[in-house]
């Protein structure tokens, strides 16, 4: 009797596992071959939007768009300039010191210079002063809120008195004339003021300049209320805020002597002064307005409860001899200064997103610091002589700006 053999029968399975792994039937009993499956996939890149609405700040910003509206304008304004006086000390016996009148030169013994003239200030005017005003507004619930700016060009005026002693007789060049007089800065002597004969001063045979320069920029910051009476013509509106001016100015003088005899040495006094003023505080007013389909007319009066934080400063060159040092006094203070402002405007609504204006604007600074009210012209005697002692002290007064202003609004 035969056995199969176990090796055998163990082979065989072991091949027909290997076989079955590899090999399957198919639905007709063919035999197939399986391959692992491939999925192929592309995804596409996508690029952000620049200005994506669903977003926050996008959304927010948008919005804030869609209620607002920008002017832009041009300003042509009158700036003050300083205050009538004479440019040096008062004379007691002198009504009038910008009428030639006789005077003397303490520092050359005394000598009769002729006729001679004390400048005027008010002879320094800054008139058409241009800038511009930017205005952003945003309607608000309840209100609107409008942010401007402002700020003029860097004007000036001069005062030139030159060639002084052209066509005066030979050999006395230096003697004024009525024609061609003079120009003296007078000084108080140990602050007193004194007569013509008596009193010390500058004398200048050759030339004197005065130069006068200023600039007025700001900011405002305004929340006005709804409109009073929305369905009426006429409203109302008031407003509060907070605002920022700066006025700065500077003045100088110059006058140069040269005895035409050279009997003394020539010499050039130089006087300048120079005032830095930031003034901000909050702000209370309101608008008046008549509104209709083509025109609306207003008027806004406002004013501010301002500190005017100021820097005066007081310099001196060269005054007698040409080698003094150049001497700087400088003040600082903190004093209350309201500012006021009436803006009066008419606009014309070409279409529903754009009109044109024109309008007149008187503004204020109620104490300001002026550079030349604040030169105390003094001096010391000193043995037949005297001692020049130019001093600072601060005086405040008004600063006025008034003008025209003409521009254009577009709303979004």
């Amino acid at each position: 009797m035969s056995c199969s053999n176990p090796f055998r029968i163990t082979a065989f399975l072991l091949a027909t596992l290997c076989a079955t792994s590899t090999y399957a039937q198919g639905p007709y009993g063919s035999r197939q071959f399986y391959q692992p499956q491939q999925i192929d996939r592309y995804i596409g890149e996508q690029t952000p939007d620049i200005w994506d609405e669903s977003q926050p700040i996008e959304r927010f910003l948008t919005a804030v768009a869609q209620r607002s509206w920008l002017s832009v304008e041009y300003l042509h304004w009158h700036l003050d300039g300083p205050t009538s006086g004479s440019m040096g000390a008062p004379i007691t016996d002198i009504a009038d010191p910008s009428v030639p009148f006789q005077a003397f030169d303490v520092l050359n013994g005394g000598a009769n210079t002729g006729l001679a003239i004390v400048p005027n200030s008010n002879s320094l005017e800054m008139d058409d002063t241009s800038g511009v005003r930017g205005t952003l507004g945003v309607a608000l619930n309840g209100g609107a809120l409008e942010v401007s700016f402002f700020g003029t060009q860097q004007t000036d005026s001069e005062l030139q008195l030159n060639n002084l002693q052209a066509g005066r007789v030979a050999g006395a060049e230096a003697i004024g004339t009525m024609i061609r007089p003079n120009v003296v800065t007078p000084l108080l002597t140990s602050g007193t003021a004194t007569t013509s004969t008596a009193m010390n001063s500058f004398v200048y045979d050759d030339s004197f300049q005065a130069f006068l320069d200023g600039q007025l920029w700001g900011a405002e910051f305004l929340l006005l209320q709804d409109l009073y009476l929305p369905q009426e013509n006429f409203n109302w509106q008031w407003l509060g805020g907070f605002r920022y001016v700066s006025y700065d100015e500077q003045f100088q003088q110059t006058g140069s002597f040269t005895n035409g005899g050279g009997l003394v040495p020539s010499r050039v006094t130089q006087i300048g002064a120079d005032t830095i003023n930031n003034v901000y505080g909050p702000e209370v007013g309101g608008r008046a307005s008549i509104r209709t389909k083509y025109v609306t007319l207003s008027a806004t009066p406002r004013i501010a409860l301002a500190l005017n934080d100021h820097t005066s400063t007081v310099t001196t060159g060269s005054l007698i001899t040409g080698v003094e040092p150049t001497v700087r006094i400088i003040e600082e203070s903190i004093d209350f200064s309201p500012i006021v402002e009436i803006n009066l405007q008419m606009q014309i609504h070409l279409t529903s997103h754009f009109s044109i204006f024109g309008g007149y604007d008187f503004f204020y600074i109620l104490q300001a610091s002026r550079p030349n009210s604040n030169i105390v012209y003094d001096s010391t005697p000193a043995g037949g002589s005297f001692t020049p002692n130019i001093r600072q002290q601060v005086d405040l007064e008004n600063f006025m700006a008034r003008g025209l202003n003409l521009g254009g609004i577009l709303t979004y």
